[in-house]
């Protein structure tokens, strides 16, 4: 496993990127209840992600998840049918130490924003999603070039992210995916403005077409997902 970024560079993600996460998830909700007996469901491999289930984990600051299939389903988190993967965090809240077992090892992430995100009526999880924070600009493009290692990000993502930087204001982009040596499928979208701090905000991408031997050869060839997205 790659080592963890440096704790000390990171701070807890402010709330108007909170809301943005709720828009794109499409106004999740954080206090459902569910069947207690769906709850038992959950193997002790996941954490719950009931209303039980987050304010435990928000009280421990651990959360963990296994992906070693690359699969994640709403009754291995306790949810029930239809329901949106819940935001768990809070601005100014602890850091959440989240476990990801990988097909390769396990990656453990410090954030104070997560969530598993299930887009559609579909049982399994699109993805999973988490926000890292930096507090200046060599902290935040530091991190990307950590990334490159740990992530498989392209090195020329980074230098875009550099490059767009350069631009007037706040800019946004969605880098070019990658590949981890743990075997996730990754990406994350940059925000900042130049001489200020960064957010990025990071993907899992759990869609099985990304994981077909030649989508993964693609992916790391190109840095381009499969048509369909």
């Amino acid at each position: 496993m790659s080592p963890h970024p440096a704790r000390g560079r990171r701070r807890v993600v402010a709330a108007g990127l909170v809301l943005a996460v709720a828009a794109a998830l499409g106004a999740c909700s954080t206090s459902e209840d569910t069947d207690p007996d769906r709850r038992d469901e959950a193997t002790v491999s996941n954490s719950p992600l009931d209303r039980e289930g987050v304010q435990q984990i928000e009280e421990s600051g651990s959360a963990r998840f296994d992906l070693r299939d690359l699969t994640l389903t709403r009754s291995d988190v306790g949810l029930p049918e239809n329901r949106m993967g819940p935001i768990v965090g809070r601005p100014g809240g602890r850091e959440i130490d989240l476990v990801l077992r990988a097909p390769e090892g396990e990656e453990r992430i410090g954030t104070s924003t997560f969530s598993a995100t299930f887009f559609s009526s579909a049982d399994t999880a699109d993805a999973v999603t988490w926000f890292e924070s930096y507090d200046t600009e060599e902290e935040g493009l530091a991190a990307l070039d950590e990334a490159v290692e740990r992530w498989g990000l392209p090195r020329e993502a980074v230098a875009t992210w550099r490059e767009a930087l350069t631009g007037t204001g706040e800019q946004e982009v969605s880098l070019t995916p990658g590949v981890s040596p743990s075997g996730f499928v990754t990406q994350v979208t940059a925000r900042g403005e130049q001489g200020a701090g960064q957010t990025h905000q990071w993907m899992v991408l759990l869609d099985p077409r990304y994981y077909e031997p030649e989508a993964l050869e693609r992916i790391r060839e190109t840095g381009k997902l499969p048509a369909g997205r």
